[in-house]
């Protein structure tokens, strides 16, 4: 792992973990640099990607400062996609593709650093509205906090609506781009591999503990996402 990608995990890792609230100032790149015994501008780099990814906002000649967010309507509309699509008119089924325990994703490390469980719940799925593939989902849980995972029917509720109602989240976490459509996720959603597509990928915390961490794919011609938006003026 790079050293800027290091910084990125310590700082992201701080704000998840309450060290820095909304509106906080986080380390300057001085600051940054000297704590991890690396150049200015790799600093910079670390600070740069994360205020494009939008977990912090920079201030010329005043700083960086932790992104406010709303966390309460954030968290309200993680909510189960079947009532998204219900509110388009449209009946909501999934299909579970793979349940098993496996090794945790390695690219959780860029959220949590090394602090990995050994094992996880591990979920994949594909949503549809009608008969149109509109959502691949793969998703992993801590079993510290859902234990009975094997043993619970996914095929049967969808499992947005069953984490919502066991897991009480704290936080979350992510980031949504455009991307050319990975083939599992293309055949899932009935469409060529490097088709235009959204990519969500969220993490979520109950209390001070890691709760999910999920892929979401969306076809790009077939899906929008909304959210609001609340604008502060920072000191």
């Amino acid at each position: 792992m790079k050293q800027y990608q290091r910084i990125k995990q310590a700082l992201i890792r701080g704000i998840a973990g309450g060290r820095w609230q909304p509106g906080d100032r986080v380390p300057s790149e001085n600051e940054l640099a000297s704590e991890h015994g690396t150049s200015r501008m790799t600093a910079r780099r670390a600070l740069t990607e994360l205020e494009a990814e939008g977990v912090i906002r920079r201030i010329q000649g005043l700083g960086s400062f932790v992104a406010r967010r709303t966390i309460g309507t954030t968290l309200h509309q993680i909510r189960d996609i079947s009532e998204d699509i219900a509110a388009r008119g449209c009946r909501h089924r999934h299909k579970i593709l793979l349940q098993t325990i496996a090794e945790p994703p390695p690219n959780l490390s860029e959220w949590l650093g090394n602090d990995l469980p050994e094992t996880v719940g591990h979920l994949r799925l594909v949503h549809l509205a009608d008969s149109l593939p509109i959502q691949y989902e793969s998703r992993w849980v801590s079993l510290s906090l859902l234990p009975d995972f094997q043993h619970i029917d996914w095929a049967t509720t969808p499992p947005s609506r069953v984490l919502l109602q066991r897991i009480p989240l704290s936080r979350a976490l992510q980031r949504i781009s455009a991307v050319a459509l990975p083939e599992q996720a293309a055949a899932s959603l009935q469409m060529a591999r490097g088709s235009p597509g959204l990519f969500l990928q969220r993490v979520t915390w109950s209390g001070s503990e890691w709760a999910t961490y999920s892929h979401f794919y969306h076809p790009g011609n077939a899906f929008s996402l909304e959210s609001n938006i609340e604008t502060e003026v920072l000191p």
